[in-house]
């Protein structure tokens, strides 16, 4: 077993245009400065078509400088890989393979399947009360059938990630309006939807989801970040984020004009208790799915019955605007890197 003091942590993310790397660079400096202040030393990797060549860089917190240096084998690779598609690509397995053979831990080992994850809470006894009904979408009669029991729906890109790839289709007695992250496209005839959806479902593998009539403020509506993590072979809720949806949005993606509500703003916030206990059941119905998970989110939202609804599970949380949720993520982390392992 390798000492706490000296233990080699392997940040994977991808190579970038103009830039050294792909992600978070500030959460990558944080963090690789608390790994170093706790004894260790970390690097990030920019997994390329080379995997084997290991060429990344460490970060020189006295001099604020990222180092371009070649990556010792790690004891621990926390997976940061951007990209969905990618990730299954022949470049990446061989590293993850690589990574099996030579016995190194690795969290979180990919994406989640947005439509195992979906079938997954359908079928579980507890959490499929909080599941909004979520299933692929293979026609327009489909979509014909579930807008005459649903007003809402949303259509989701298996493959999206951070508010891309989503569309949401309301219907409005007998017409229907169409939103993309951009446009709307007000009173159409189902045609009408049938003709400007066409292209989107021959090209690309889609979701259809349940709408819930989540609860709004003035401006618009408002959803939960929820991050778990799992340390000592326990989940725990490190805490709760709240978004708001730019004015006229639909959904809370900082790319689409989303942002964190200040702490003390007046919102309705659903019981800690019980999104803590969601989350754990959550983690554990993960746990025998997808191995050597350490962290996720939730995005959750509450109806005007206080119902609390998971929309979407990720595998790969970004950075929490709120920073004593961050801060003790970047703790819990390094203590699983130099203490626990995967």
């Amino acid at each position: 077993m390798t000492q706490q003091h000296g233990k080699k942590i392997m940040i994977v993310t991808a190579p970038a245009n103009g830039k050294r790397f792909c992600g978070e660079t500030n959460y990558y400096e944080q963090l690789l400065t608390a790994v170093a202040n706790s004894g260790g030393k970390g690097y990030v990797f920019p997994l390329d078509k080379n995997p084997m060549d290991r060429k990344g860089f460490y970060w020189d917190a006295p001099n604020r400088r990222w180092v371009a240096a070649f990556c010792p084998i790690p004891d621990i690779v926390y997976n940061r890989y951007p990209f969905k598609i990618r990730e299954n690509k022949l470049a990446c397995k061989r590293f993850f393979q690589w990574l099996d053979d030579q016995h190194i831990p690795c969290f979180n080992t990919a994406f989640f399947d947005k439509l195992t994850i979906a079938t997954l809470l359908k079928n579980d006894a507890v959490l499929s009360a909080h599941a909004p009904l979520t299933e692929q979408l293979r026609s327009l009669e489909q979509l014909r059938r579930r807008l005459k029991k649903y007003p809402v729906v949303f259509l989701k890109d298996i493959h999206g990630a951070q508010g891309r790839g989503i569309w949401k289709v309301v219907r409005k007695g007998k017409s229907y309006q169409l939103h993309s992250q951009r446009k709307v496209f007000p009173s159409l005839t189902f045609p009408a939807l049938s003709c400007l959806l066409q292209p989107v479902i021959k090209q690309r593998t889609l979701l259809i989801q349940q709408g819930i009539r989540s609860l709004k403020t003035a401006d618009g509506v408002y959803d939960f970040r929820v991050l778990m993590m799992k340390e000592k072979k326990h989940w725990q809720c490190i805490g709760t984020g709240i978004r708001l949806a730019a004015h006229g949005g639909f959904t809370t993606h900082v790319k689409y004009g989303g942002k964190a509500a200040s702490t003390n703003a007046a919102l309705l916030r659903p019981p800690q208790a019980v999104v803590a206990f969601i989350g754990r059941h959550v983690g554990r119905l993960l746990d025998a799915s997808y191995p050597h998970i350490r962290e996720f989110s939730m995005d959750m939202v509450m109806d005007r019955n206080r119902q609390l609804w998971i929309v979407d599970i990720n595998s790969k949380p970004m950075s929490f605007d709120e920073n004593i949720i961050q801060q003790k993520r970047i703790r819990k982390l390094v203590n699983i890197f130099l203490k626990q392992g995967v």
